[in-house]
């Protein structure tokens, strides 16, 4: 059990840190569409690939895991300030 929680929390700080690093360069990039398809390419295969892994250590700790990297991913979403995550204003 303690098993998928770490899994969870790690795939998710590695996933969604992930993005909001490439998300925070983009404004800097001179080739901002390739920079989020190679972010993409590797956080998706690294994250299935592990998902997999854990699926392997049997559901309840694949079950585990995927919870706590939907959690992990609303913690983010409360932990870092509106200021960081840019204003999306909807028109």
């Amino acid at each position: 059990m303690l098993q998928g929680v770490i899994w969870g929390l790690l795939l998710a700080l590695f996933f969604f840190g992930g993005l909001w690093l490439t998300v925070r360069r983009i404004p800097f990039a001179k080739k901002p569409g390739r920079m989020l398809l190679v972010s993409a390419l590797i956080r998706f295969p690294v994250t299935l690939a592990c998902f997999w892994i854990a699926l392997q250590h049997g559901l309840l700790t694949f079950g585990i895991a995927f919870l706590f990297f939907l959690l992990t991913r609303f913690l983010f979403i409360r932990i870092i300030p509106q200021s960081h995550r840019g204003n999306v204003h909807a028109n």
